[in-house]
């Protein structure tokens, strides 16, 4: 591993102020480094996790021989891996054996032969557990069927380099296949089955000439190589065969199983590329537009702080105002999921901004005590078990329902790990308050804690979030217990083992700087996402158990955490074993010793999970392809946004997978591949498609730190609606107004402005019998300072029968309500059947929903040319750089329209031309009219080109669009309103 990043880490350090207090507790358990920066979840916070399994015996396909019950004997499989002796600067091979035996206690045992204490290095040892990993996902069997036993016969081992031989070893001792004795392989696993890049791969080909190997399996990413005698780039196959070595680069774990057993590993074949359907877009619309909403909200609130306040924050609420342009340019692309994650950016980072800012005030006040307060009063405010009750109130349906709650309850697991970590801090801090002005460490700790408790806020939201847009989607059974559990303490032990690994290098490094190792964690954990986020789905896992208790949730949220932290801590690895991360004096990641190694990574990881994911389209995999897309979106950007690209493509790949278990449709793709290739199912591979027993409780916790629940916190949020055909509501929308004769829903929203008087909540029944009783509660989730979070504002109750809309309607006792977050619980019978969610804010929806009269302006999908980088509306331009000078979606009557269109690289002759559409305006113009001819001029290169248009002498309040064209084909599309 080269140390360039340790030595810019040990830099970091000498200037770093490190919490030191209240922290005892993680240290004693293992579960956290001291942290210092303070965290804004930007980009974990939509993941969403997956899981693994098959809940019954799957039924092989005809003359596939069935599972067998008679427990099989073991099998021994013997490899030679490749090493590099830096003492001897040479290359060198080691036998390794795996030994795969079958067992019935459900218990996940991975084990290792030593000869001497030290002999299996915590490096070897991570390999080996994302080796047994990663063959358990890729033959959809149960792990806690296996003891599974590496001996290397060295007396001192370690490196991560032999983890893709390992896979395909411990994939051989299942499937009943030996693997060539004069062959050697080199390369890491990735958690998508993908070969990973090593390091010194000439010298390692010389070892094995030396002991007479004729065949050497390399990653493809090592093609081209350097020569550690010369320093010079060499091609291994070429260097290999100067050697008498035949040298055959590979790129996934499927090409090196077939070189080195001579046997196809059988792969679930998928179709083509899966694409998000018309309600999955509708989910991720209403989601976004809520992101936005609040943001708008949280907006509101820093505008109303004073101007030294927001001046010294500036420079953040800056590039959150980026991530949201980008969010609402990117929805008004038809792009929703993407729209998605930069929503949540920008909401995540204005929220900690807010609770900063707060603090801020305080402190030029000199009010201390009042800073300490503030931070308490905002970990009272956490509803941390009323989004637990509502995570507990659900049961999945389908698979793919059960991947969206391990997902949701893994954020509910950071934020518990979050509010337990700021709750240790703030404990520090009140018990030290300053008699004077407070030293640096203490105000540090303090931020600290209250971004703490911020971030944990954003979470919960997050989990809300998750459960009315994916929940609802998929058609096979949901999974049981027993699988999940199984695959939960597998994930969980890898990732345990991947972090090892990584702290063992830190601690190396540490002891040869002569620095505390614990505070070199820390600064390297206050550095680094992957790092942090690993961590705390790891710490979570505790916490949020004693909240849940033994049973099926309880496995759900551990799964979900684990392979979070699993596929966190591989991006590790992968970022500083195999990539060589580079780190600029600030900590931040600038770029990679081996480029041209990610981006070969990055293609690869893109076609595997697009394979993955085409396997299970027929259960609408909405968390794997918001991941995949994404990460197709990222994998062009910085180096710190290759790195979460090559994330999210191997959490939606993992994702597929799992649901492909869950759903039953791996193992029996699998068992089909075997049948046509006539092979029979191995008694191993059989045993491993049992279905599994509950394994033993895992050891309780030790004493943990618990968080002292709210009022509100007691109060039990609605689960989301079904989502599921055959219920007597079928629909249920908020809207501007009804129609009098129909109570059909005029201007669908869930967004509002503050003269909204009287709130529409649409429900439309089907075949209700007499005497169905219809009931809507109506609840302030979140008014600031106005009313406490969750507060009743009203309800209604009705009898209804037959089919047809009911308007269930809300008026204010006030007259009006207050910015906020607001809900209403439908009931059905007394049982509760769906929420909606939706906003008040001063500012109006980002895309303005069209009234019942109007209908949607017919246009063909926006064909992104790559020319233009963005398109802003604004209040004016720049004379000279043509800048946008305030942006915004909301003009007045008598305003003039500024559209700034930022053009990159943009060839000669590039025409660009903009059309403009008043899309509503009530009775003052007929529906979707344009505004004048289309504009058109010719542009190069990359600049930004200012259009405008001036009203006659007032615009009509209402919806617009302007659509941008290059060469005379839609590009983007903006939406604006005039109010």
């Amino acid at each position: 591993m080269n140390r360039h990043w340790i030595a810019l880490f040990v830099g970091l350090f000498l200037g770093t102020l490190l919490v030191c207090c209240a922290l005892g507790l993680f240290f004693a358990l293992g579960l956290v480094s001291l942290p210092t920066a303070e965290l804004t979840p930007t980009t974990v916070a939509v993941r969403t996790q997956p899981l693994p399994v098959i809940t019954a015996p799957v039924a092989p396909p005809a003359g596939v021989a069935t599972p067998m019950t008679a427990s099989p004997a073991e099998r021994t499989i013997a490899v030679t891996a490749l090493a590099y002796n830096a003492a001897r600067a040479e290359g060198s091979t080691q036998r390794a054996q795996i030994i795969i035996r079958p067992k019935s206690d459900n218990i996940v045992r991975v084990g290792f032969l030593e000869r001497t204490a030290v002999g299996i290095g915590a490096m070897w040892r991570s390999a080996a557990w994302t080796a047994t990993t990663a063959a358990a996902l890729m033959l959809g069997v149960d792990l806690s069927a296996y003891d599974i036993a590496f001996d290397t016969g060295a007396e001192l081992i370690d490196g991560p380099s032999a983890s893709g031989l390992m896979t395909v070893a411990v994939l051989a001792g299942l499937l009943g296949d030996d693997v060539r004795a004069d062959a050697a392989m080199t390369g890491t696993i990735n958690p998508d089955g993908t070969i990973g890049p090593v390091g010194d791969v000439p010298q390692k080909i010389e070892g094995a000439a030396r002991d007479g190997k004729k065949l050497v399996v390399v990653p493809i990413v090592n093609r081209n190589s350097v020569d550690l005698k010369s320093k010079k780039t060499v091609d291994v196959v070429e260097w290999g065969r100067n050697l008498g070595v035949e040298v055959r680069p590979v790129s996934t774990v499927y090409e090196a199983y077939e070189i080195l057993t001579g046997k196809k590993l059988p792969r679930p074949a998928g179709a083509p590329r899966v694409a998000l359907s018309s309600r999955a877009i509708a989910q991720f619309t209403t989601a976004t537009n809520t992101l936005l909403a609040r943001y708008n909200q949280e907006m509101q609130r820093y505008n109303a702080l004073p101007e030294n306040i927001r001046q010294g924050r500036a420079e953040s609420v800056s590039s959150a105002t980026q991530s949201a342009q980008t969010c609402s340019q990117y929805l008004a692309q038809g792009l929703p999921e993407i729209a998605f994650q930069h929503g949540f950016e920008a909401l995540s980072a204005l929220v900690a901004l807010n609770a900063s800012a707060r603090l801020d005030q305080l402190y030029l006040q000199g009010d201390y005590p009042g800073m300490v307060a503030q931070a308490q009063a905002a970990e009272k405010a956490l509803p941390l078990n009323a989004a637990l009750d509502r995570l507990k109130a659900q049961t999945p349906r389908t698979a793919t329902d059960a991947i969206v709650l391990m997902d949701a309850y893994s954020d509910q697991a950071a934020a518990f790990a979050l509010t337990a970590e700021g709750d240790l801090l703030l404990s520090g801090v009140a018990k030290a308050m300053p008699t004077g002005k407070p030293s640096e460490e203490w105000l540090n700790t303090l931020y600290r804690a209250n971004g703490d408790f911020a971030n944990a806020s954003v979470y919960l939201e997050l989990v809300d979030l998750l459960l009315t847009t994916y929940i609802g989607f998929g058609q096979s059974g949901a999974p049981s217990e027993a699988r999940a559990a199984v695959m939960a303490e597998t994930l969980q032990r890898a990732a345990e083992a991947n972090l090892a690994y990584f702290e063992s290098i830190l601690d190396d490094n540490a002891r040869t700087l002569n620095l505390d190792s614990a505070k070199l964690r820390g600064v390297v954990f206050s550095r680094d996402g992957d790092y942090r986020n690993a961590k705390f789905s790891l710490v979570g896992i505790p916490f949020a158990a004693q909240r849940l208790g033994a049973g099926s949730h309880s496995s759900l949220m551990r799964l979900g955490s684990s392979l979070n932290a699993y596929a966190y801590s591989a991006v590790l690895i992968a970022k500083y074993y195999s990539l060589n991360a580079q780190i600029d004096k600030d900590g931040t990641l600038t770029g990679f010793g081996q480029p041209q190694g990610l981006i070969d990574m990055l293609s690869l990881a893109d076609q595997n999970s697009a394979s993955l994911l085409a396997l299970v389209q027929a259960e609408e995999p909405l968390p794997a392809l918001f991941y995949y897309n994404n990460a197709r979106f990222f994998r062009e950007g910085t180096a710190a946004q290759k790195s979460l690209a090559l994330f999210y493509f191997w959490q939606a790949a993992a994702e597929s997978q799992v649901l492909a278990n869950f759903s039953q449709a791996y193992a029996q793709s699998i068992q089909r591949d075997l049948a046509a290739s006539h092979r029979p199912v191995s008694p191993l591979l059989a045993w491993g498609w049992r279905a599994p027993t509950l394994p033993p409780a895992p050891p309780a916790p030790r004493a943990l730190p618990t968080v002292a629940p709210s009022p509100q916190a007691q109060t039990t949020i609605a689960p989301p609606p079904t989502g599921l055909p055959g219920n007597i509501i079928t629909n249920a929308v908020m809207a501007r107004d009804a129609k009098a004769d129909t109570n059909e829903p005029v201007g669908v929203a869930d967004t509002f402005g503050t003269e909204q008087a009287i709130f529409h909540a649409i429900v439309t029944i089907a075949n209700a019998p007499s005497g169905t009783v219809l009931k809507t509660v109506w609840t302030a989730i979140d008014v600031g300072g106005v009313a406490p979070p969750n507060t009743p504002m009203g309800e209604m109750e009705i009898q209804v029968e037959g089919s047809r809309n009911v308007d269930a309607k809300f008026k204010p006792s006030a007259g009006r309500l207050p910015l906020g977050t607001f809900k209403v619980d439908i009931y059905l019978n007394g049982k509760l059947d769906r929420t909606l969610r939706f906003a008040v804010t001063s500012a109006p929806p980002v895309a303005p929903p069209t009234a019942a009269g109007c209908p949607p302006l017919p246009a063909p999908a926006p064909k992104p040319s790559g020319i233009v980088a963005s398109v802003t509306m604004a209040l004016d331009a720049k004379g000279d750089t043509k800048e946008p000078i305030g942006p915004t979606t909301v003009f007045s009557p008598d305003a003039t329209l500024h559209a700034i269109v930022r053009i990159q690289n943009a060839p000669a002759n590039t025409k660009v031309g903009i059309v403009w559409y008043a899309i509503d305006v009530g009775s003052a113009a007929a529906c979707n009219t344009r505004l004048g001819e289309p504009y058109e001029l010719v542009a190069d290169g990359t600049r930004n080109i200012h259009f405008t248009l001036k009203p006659k002498t007032a615009w009509p309040t209402g919806a617009y669009r302007a659509e941008v064209l290059v060469n005379a084909v839609l590009d983007r599309v903006v939406n604006f309103s005039v109010k």
